[in-house]
């Protein structure tokens, strides 16, 4: 069997396109290829150069490769160059089909890079086996036996359950760079396991994580200055085109202003609840009237942590896109300024709760005085 840095290398091989030719053994290829550092690190491989290619097809846009070594095992590599995953179960079984007739019952491992990856994950919950995966996207979720190793400074999406981050070596730019000239293995080469770094987490946040900006919160952070520009959708590259107009004052004094805006946001919602009441309860005494009211406190409780939650993502994109656009140049502490703004907002929200549900109890009880027709008294008014 095969270690990981003998998979990562089989992988980076057949995705160089240097086997789609009519040869059958790996050391035909490598030793009439012109000289690379991928053929260099190949060559002293005896595991590697060994490998017989038992067949490769192409499925619309995922290359397959059977690879065979001198005991009978066979490696299965899946490779594509699309960036955009459409996983399609007639191509799955396809090719299922096309690898049951290939490789009978022999005993196989499975590999794929990037979105080819994807398709080696599938056939590996087919085949009843592990996957074993480099660079596989995480905007799609993977299933079964699989590893996913990934450099400890890329971005991923959501679907990380199967992700093993990998230490790499410093560089001065990973973009482009084969994962073999970064990941760092022990002696056994085998990865060696790392974790997400605090680079990857950013760099996550800006690929997968920001969002669009609300045009509030981008009017109180930043002066219009032109027509064209409220047509302008706004999210973190737009902020590129703002960036000379921030400093530490112009953020703090915009974050205050923001809080002041969520103040009165919240209450503007809350002052819905009496329209909500008169439009929907007829008679308060009722069961079903009942449920409606816990309905309404649910809806605007609902709507007022929707509202806080896109203003502070919307505060949190202007901030962090202002440090992108800087190059971190800034020497102020942005982290600790969102920080401090997300505790303010979180404890604005939690008092909201509780004044919600006053607000729904208050409008109840005037609610009520209005259908039986008794008067609600104050004491100043009696004399």
């Amino acid at each position: 069997m095969l270690n990981e840095k003998e998979y990562l290398l089989l992988c980076e091989l057949s995705y160089s396109g240097l086997i789609d030719n009519d040869m059958e053994m790996v050391e035909d290829i490598i030793k009439t290829s012109v000289q690379n550092s991928l053929i260099e690190k190949i060559i002293d491989i005896p595991t590697l150069m060994s490998l017989k290619i038992v067949t490769r097809k192409l499925f619309e846009d995922i290359r397959v490769y059977v690879f065979e070594n001198d005991v009978g095992c066979k490696y299965i590599i899946f490779v594509s160059d699309n960036e955009i995953i459409n996983v399609q179960n007639e191509l799955v079984m396809e090719i299922f089909d096309y690898l049951k007739e290939n490789i009978g019952d022999s005993k196989c491992f499975i590999t794929g890079m990037f979105a080819g990856g994807i398709y080696a994950s599938f056939m590996a919950l087919e085949l009843n086996t592990e996957a074993i995966l480099f660079g596989v996207p995480t905007s799609f979720k993977i299933e079964g036996q699989v590893k996913n190793y990934i450099g400890e400074n890329e971005a991923v999406d959501k679907y990380v359950d199967k992700v093993i981050f990998v230490k790499q070596k410093e560089t001065e730019d990973n973009i482009d760079i084969p994962y073999i000239n970064t990941f760092i293995f022990d002696e056994k080469g085998n990865v060696v396991v790392g974790q997400q770094s605090d680079y990857s987490k950013f760099k996550s946040w800006v690929c997968y994580g920001s969002d669009t900006i609300r045009e509030e919160i981008w009017n109180i952070f930043f002066e219009p200055t032109d027509e064209d520009e409220s047509f302008m959708e706004k999210n973190i590259y737009s902020v590129l085109l703002k960036v000379n107009e921030l400093d530490e004052n112009k953020i703090i004094n915009s974050i205050k202003d923001v809080i002041i805006y969520i103040n009165k946001q919240l209450e503007k919602n809350r002052n819905e609840i009496k329209t909500y009441l008169i439009k929907n309860i007829d008679n308060i005494e009722e069961k079903d009237n009942q449920e409606k009211l816990l309905d309404i406190t649910e809806e605007v409780t609902s709507k007022a942590v929707e509202m806080v939650n896109e203003i502070c993502v919307s505060v949190e994109t202007i901030i962090k896109g202002l440090v992108l656009f800087t190059i971190g140049k800034m020497e102020i502490n942005i982290n600790a300024i969102i920080e401090e703004f997300f505790i303010s907002a979180t404890e604005i929200l939690e008092k909201e709760k509780i004044e919600i549900k006053k607000a729904v109890e208050n409008e109840i009880d005037e609610l009520i005085y209005h259908q039986i027709g008794i008067p609600k008294y104050e004491f100043n008014d009696i004399n």
